[in-house]
């Protein structure tokens, strides 16, 4: 029985590690995606068009764009006080 639990609280350990590196795959593959978004979207892709092949909806599509652009003019404005 001992052996039993031991070997199932391995496997947890071992299925966690698993989904833990996956999670982080996924939030790093999200970051490209967005940034992607974004690009498009400052070089004037229809949000339509971007969400086509995103495969995401138009609003979502949007909001990731803003998002994202807001987003780097906050990490700008943070730079430029920092080296004042």
């Amino acid at each position: 029985m001992a052996t039993e639990r031991g070997d199932g609280l391995e496997n947890l350990r071992t299925v966690s590690k698993r989904l833990r590196a996956a999670r982080e795959t996924a939030d790093e593959l999200t970051r490209q995606r967005d940034a992607l978004i974004a690009e498009l979207y400052a070089a004037g892709v229809g949000t339509s068009t971007i969400a086509r092949a995103a495969g995401v909806t138009a609003g979502r599509a949007t909001q990731i764009a803003t998002r994202s652009a807001a987003s780097a003019d906050a990490s700008s404005i943070r730079r430029e006080v920092s080296r004042s």
